[in-house]
């Protein structure tokens, strides 16, 4: 399951949670004020996951965008070294190997042909932190 669909169920589980406040401030009354202790907390976490949302890559953007033509995209390897690419998907461009039907390995990967080093280079789509098309 992608980020963006985790964090869109953890939204939804907020507001699931959000209707229980009653019953969620009524068992816990070992603290002074259950219900702004609750309030606060429910209010960072929403806040958080909010802005989560907003700052999400858009990975459908990133692979139409690296089939139209060129991307710089910037990532975090595995060894945590920050790492810039410029990446492409496009048929045009590169003579990209395989069968088009066939589908991914493992959905968290992104493949890509990195036009600098004139190789095929993988990263996990998580650690991508932004992509911009090069014209």
């Amino acid at each position: 399951m992608c980020n963006i669909q985790k964090l869109k169920q953890l939204s939804a589980s907020l507001e699931a949670l959000a209707s229980q406040k009653e019953l969620i401030t009524s068992v816990a009354t070992e603290y002074n004020n259950p219900e702004a202790n609750f309030n606060m907390a429910f209010n960072m976490v929403q806040l958080v996951v909010n802005q989560a949302l907003e700052n999400i890559l858009d990975v459908d953007a990133l692979i139409q965008a690296l089939k139209a033509g060129k991307c710089r995209i910037e990532f975090i390897k595995a060894n945590g070294e920050k790492r810039e690419a410029i990446a492409t998907l496009s048929t045009k461009l590169v003579d990209l190997p395989g069968k088009k039907s066939e589908a991914p390995k493992n959905a968290e990967i992104l493949k890509f042909y990195d036009l600098e080093k004139n190789a095929f280079r993988s990263c996990r789509i998580a650690s991508i932190t932004s992509f911009k098309k090069v014209v």
